[in-house]
């Protein structure tokens, strides 16, 4: 049997860098209490990061299709559900490391901690990380549905998730006691407030998962014409444009406000799908149409770690934040900001330097025969 191989799309890899450097800087200007100096002027930098969540589930979606469907294609479903749920225990512990942070940091309890494992409470930044561990264990059955149903049933299965969003709204008022916030979680639903949801969070992995089955084997392997990803992306942008016009009863300019504050997000608006979905789209379409498979300039590799190693840098950034504490003026900011990013691309440049990486790397990966010989030799 012949191995799989996929060369990297490096439009891609930029665009989860992106999507990594808008989350950290969204959290670090909260952890430094700037975005509470700055007041109603907030939303001006909160209109650009609100959409590094829906863009990361996006390029999660994006990369289920374009690596496990087609390994799946190839050489069978049975033969990626080790690496699927390898993966979501990893997301898993990267949340769980987060929290814990966060009570070395002094802004959470042992009992805040030790329920955030259950759920029953969040993690300071790396709430996503639960979402996608959550997410990881219905992959699976999604690319089973994909194989049988064919591409026509990502896209439906969009648009009948994002209809659905506003039924699921009636819900919103229901009290569901001591699993409210799991519900919350799950689906968006109950007293408690918070999003996105696991449920809602499908629609940008759909998203991203239509988006990839549009690049052929041959236009990635011989950098052919990009015609078919355009293409896609033509149709999905129509297509929220109607929902979104079924769906989001504001005008424009105040839905976008409500989007890049948190109202939509923390109500699990239909609206808060719709427009970041289309967000998302437009922005993995303008990366490639300014990238493709150009070369890139040696600035943006040197950073390019941060999104092909996006679980660790992601983890590593928030454990950071919530071991430090900066003030909030405008020069410790930006001195810390610099030094908080510098910080993390050597991280992620030079991680196997760490003294016992590769025995926890092998652990991660269920690797423990490898692991014990690390330990006795």
């Amino acid at each position: 049997m012949s191995k799989i191989t996929h060369k990297r799309l490096t439009f891609i890899d930029v665009v989860r860098a992106y999507a990594i450097f808008l989350a950290l800087l969204a959290h670090t200007f909260a952890a430094t209490g700037f975005f509470k100096q700055l007041g109603s002027d907030a939303l001006l930098i909160k209109q650009f990061t609100r959409m590094a969540t829906p863009l990361f589930v996006f390029i999660f979606g994006f990369m289920i299709e374009f690596v496990y469907v087609r390994r799946a294609q190839h050489i069978g479903l049975p033969t990626i559900y080790n690496r699927i749920f390898i993966r979501s225990f990893q997301c898993y512990i990267a949340y769980a490391l987060t929290s814990f942070s966060a009570v070395l940091g002094g802004y959470k309890s042992i009992e805040g901690f030790l329920s955030s494992l259950l759920f029953f409470s969040n993690s300071r930044f790396g709430n996503i990380l639960r979402t996608y561990s959550v997410m990881l264990l219905f992959v699976p059955f999604i690319i089973k549905l994909r194989l049988k149903f064919g591409v026509k049933f990502i896209f439906f299965s969009l648009i009948l998730l994002i209809t659905s969003y506003s039924f699921i709204d009636e819900f919103q008022s229901i009290d569901f006691g001591f699993f409210n916030h799991q519900f919350n979680i799950l689906f968006g639903v109950g007293l408690h407030k918070g999003g996105p949801s696991v449920y809602g969070a499908l629609s940008f992995c759909f998203a991203g998962m239509f988006m990839a089955s549009s690049l052929s084997r041959d236009e990635i392997e011989n950098d052919n014409s990009l015609s078919n990803f355009y293409f896609a992306s033509l149709v999905l942008l129509i297509t929220l444009l109607f929902l979104g016009n079924a769906f989001i009863k504001e005008d424009i300019i105040e839905a976008w406000k409500l989007f890049s504050g948190f109202t939509y997000r923390k109500n699990n608006a239909p609206a808060y799908y719709i427009i970041g979905t289309f967000g998302s789209v437009l922005t993995i379409t303008l990366f490639c149409f300014l990238i493709g498979y150009r070369t890139l300039p040696k600035p943006i590799k040197f950073i390019l770690p941060i999104g092909t190693s996006s679980l660790i840098s992601y983890t590593a950034g928030n454990i950071i934040l919530n071991l430090l504490s900066v003030r909030a003026n405008s020069m410790n900011l930006f001195v810390f900001v610099i030094l908080f990013f510098f910080a993390i691309i050597l991280i992620v440049r030079h991680i196997n330097i760490f003294p016992y990486f590769n025995f926890f790397s092998d652990l991660m990966n269920f690797k423990y025969h490898k692991a014990s010989q690390r330990i006795s030799r």
